[in-house]
């Protein structure tokens, strides 16, 4: 009956948020576009609305310590199995592991869409895979949660187990920066290459390749309006991805911020904008082009 109680609370939650919704989307445009952000509004929405939802129902399981039917493999564990957990412990410490972790991700996300900060993104991203890491281990592990391991712990094993915490979250806190230097995020930059049948640009988060027959007009560019980032890089001196503005809609972008001139490419109906390191070498690459149409 409990159970059946538990269940009935959580579903009012969930409604309640369902209510909710229109208002998250109407904050969602006002914060990109009264605040002028760099962010979709819909894209805003979109993750407000895939991301609220876990966290208001991870906050009511911490605070609570009610909805362990959500866990998962606890919920489909035999009653034997269920007996070696204090069901309220487990469900705050799954509740509590999720929000913070839904809540850092949620904010790294966030800080590269509006903040326009990728450093900020890889740490807050970082340290939230670090913490269910954590998180999960101590939701299994830990005396609070567990009534009785099914198997009694030999002297010493708990320091073992603590050894072994702290390996796993050095070893994903490695994975973490490896993928960062790997990504190319730490130095982003703007690489063109004109090869004999074809231009090639490739940024964080973009990588065009377009034909030259395929290719409608090129322009170069110096007064444009970069408009708003739907989904991108914003880290450094580049910014890269997809964006919006009122003179093309969406379109592909490639740029460095401290250059002020551009090379708009115009392919099939579609876009792509993009310049190089100096004024000199933007210009010397779009005279390149136009040798080649």
């Amino acid at each position: 009956m409990r159970r059946l109680d538990s269940e009935k609370k959580l579903a009012i939650v969930v409604v309640v948020f369902t209510l909710l919704i229109p208002l998250l989307m109407v904050l969602a445009f006002l914060g990109t576009d009264v605040l002028n952000f760099q962010a979709d509004p819909v894209l805003q929405s979109v993750l407000l609305i895939s991301m609220v939802p876990f966290i208001i129902i991870s906050a009511y399981m911490m605070f609570t310590g009610k909805g362990a039917f959500l866990v998962a493999g606890y919920n489909t564990s035999s009653a034997a199995k269920k007996a070696t957990y204090d069901e309220k412990a487990l469900s705050k410490a799954v509740g509590r592991l999720t929000f913070v972790f839904m809540v850092l991700l949620l904010l790294g996300i966030e800080a590269m869409i509006l903040w326009e900060s990728m450093l900020l993104f890889w740490i807050l991203t970082g340290a939230s895979f670090v913490i269910l890491i954590v998180g999960l281990l101590h939701a299994n592990l830990s005396p609070s949660v567990r009534r009785s391991p099914p198997v009694p712990l030999p002297e010493g094993e708990h320091r073992k187990q603590q050894k072994l915490t702290l390996a796993i979250v050095a070893i994903a806190a490695v994975v973490i920066l490896v993928a960062v230097m790997a990504s190319g995020m730490l130095g982003a930059s703007v690489d063109m290459e004109i090869n004999d049948d074809r231009l090639e640009v490739k940024a964080p988060m973009l990588n065009m390749s377009i034909a030259f027959e395929d290719i409608d007009n090129i322009s170069y560019l110096t007064d444009f309006d970069i408009g708003r980032r739907s989904f991108g890089y914003a880290g450094g001196d580049i910014y890269s991805g997809t964006f919006k503005n009122s003179q093309l809609g969406s379109y592909d972008l490639a740029c460095y911020r401290s250059v002020d001139v551009f090379i708009m490419v115009e392919h099939g109906g579609k876009y792509l904008v993009f310049n190089q390191a100096s004024v000199e070498d933007t210009l010397a690459a779009y005279n390149e082009l136009l040798t080649r149409l």
